[in-house]
C-alpha cells in the first residue's frame, strides 16, 4: 500500500493523468482534488502529430478553465468511476498519473 500512498501524495491540480483500454490510450488532467479523496479529471483535446495510420497523438496542455468532466477515487486497491460525494460507479482498470498520453492504434 505504500505505493498507492506515495502516488495519492502525489497527484494535484494539472497533473496528466492516462487511461488505457487494451492498446489505446486517452488522456485526462487533473482539474480538482477534493478532501473526501475524490478527483476531478477532464479529458483534453488531442490530435494526430501526422496522420491517423501513426496512431500518435499530440495533447494539448493542461488548461484550468476546463471543467470536471468525470470524478474518480481509489477504494479497495483499484480506481474507481465515482460520483463527486465518493459514491463507486463502476472500476477503472488501468490509469496511470504523471502523464496525460493519446494513442489510437491504427489497426482498427
Amino acid at each position: 500500500h505504500r505505493r498507492e500512498i506515495e502516488e495519492d501524495l502525489k497527484i494535484h491540480v494539472g497533473l496528466g493523468a492516462t487511461y488505457h483500454s487494451g492498446s489505446d490510450s486517452y488522456p485526462y488532467y487533473v482539474s480538482e482534488v477534493l478532501p473526501n479523496g475524490v478527483i476531478g479529471l477532464y479529458s483534453p483535446d488531442s490530435h494526430f502529430e501526422k496522420s491517423w495510420t501513426d496512431g500518435c497523438q499530440i495533447v494539448d496542455k493542461f488548461d484550468p478553465k476546463q471543467p470536471t468532466k468525470i470524478y474518480i477515487k481509489r477504494s479497495y486497491g483499484h480506481w474507481w468511476e465515482c460520483t463527486k460525494d465518493g459514491k463507486r460507479i463502476r472500476r477503472w482498470h488501468s490509469i496511470c498519473f504523471g502523464y496525460a498520453s493519446a494513442y489510437q492504434d491504427p489497426s482498427f
